[in-house]
């Protein structure tokens, strides 16, 4: 049967608008899925007096990176959490399940991974969902930030590390150029401006007294 190349365009084209939207629909329930999680987390710090945690962008990329490699594998384990900066502390939960709540569930009734969703240090969650075989992986990774870093939740993981190092460089360079030198150096350099000027002012208490210890000098100095 033939096909003319109209038709074999616009099947290409409907084929290729399937496939995007399929991969839509899916991200778009990962990241229901993962809201989820995030609302149960806060549910049960809230329920135990903690404040909530914010989401970050760097432990979503984290945590969604290394679901998918327990899928892929069909094993839990945990990650090496490396590349994750601004932290004290972290702490991760693993798991996998049928549903949200079956997954929260147990991780809420083990002690080890209830403490690390109650911990009052921590401050940042990144949840990854990955669905596989019927099946939700799950890690959410915990963050206690260093003190003064809020993170810049929206920007990619990379690309907003680099971005808190240039901010403390420039307020670096900023409180090291506000400084005001300190009186020796003002003193310092003013007494030797002052004595590589032909004709220092009177009444300038400095060159008086420059002017008064040159005399000095030269009454005390030993005859020749």
């Amino acid at each position: 049967m033939s096909r003319s190349p109209g038709r074999a365009l616009a099947l290409m084209a409907a084929t290729a608008l399937a496939v995007s939207t399929l991969v839509g629909t899916l991200a778009a329930s990962a990241s229901t899925t993962e809201s989820a999680f995030v609302t149960k987390i806060n549910g049960a710090r809230a329920a135990a007096g903690l404040p909530a945690v914010s989401v970050s962008g760097d432990l979503v990329t984290a945590a969604r990176r290394h679901s998918s490699a327990m899928a892929g594998r069909n094993a839990l384990y945990h990650s090496s959490l490396a590349g994750i900066c601004c932290f004290t502390s972290l702490a991760e939960n693993v798991g996998s399940g049928a549903t949200v709540a079956l997954v929260h569930g147990t991780f809420m009734s083990s002690s080890g991974h209830r403490a690390n969703i109650l911990n009052p240090a921590m401050r940042h969650v990144g949840v990854g969902v990955v669905s596989s075989g019927g099946q939700l992986w799950v890690t959410e990774i915990f963050r206690a930030p260093v003190k003064g870093y809020a993170g810049e939740l929206a920007a990619p993981a990379k690309q907003r590390k680099s971005t808190v190092r240039s901010g403390v460089a420039t307020r670096l360079e900023r409180s090291t150029a506000r400084q005001a030198p300190g009186l020796a150096a003002v003193l310092t350099t003013r007494i030797a401006r002052l004595s590589h000027h032909p004709q220092p002012r009177d009444a300038d208490p400095l060159a008086r007294a420059l002017a008064w210890s040159t005399v000095m000098r030269e009454l005390t100095a030993a005859p020749g």
